[in-house]
């Protein structure tokens, strides 16, 4: 008896795949950049708290979400 052949994944799939490894991975550098950014002003500043960080980087993830939901809504149109 043949044994029964799999069938390979449904390109879709891995675009699927694909695309939210990459929105992950922007979501990465987006908060990467806005901790940098913020520590190196807190360093300028003197902080003795890293104000700047928190707050860098929580801005950049707003605008990141923004971006994001603006751009997945104009996907279902």
């Amino acid at each position: 008896m043949s044994e029964p052949k799999s069938s390979p994944p449904n390109k879709s799939q891995y675009g699927d795949v694909l695309k939210y490894t990459g929105i992950a991975s922007q979501l990465i550098v987006v908060l990467l950049i806005g901790y940098w950014l913020g520590a190196k002003l807190d360093q300028c500043l003197e902080m003795a708290q890293p104000i700047f960080a928190a707050l860098l980087m929580l801005l950049f993830m707003g605008a990141f979400f923004y971006k994001l939901i603006k751009d997945l809504s104009s996907d279902h149109k």
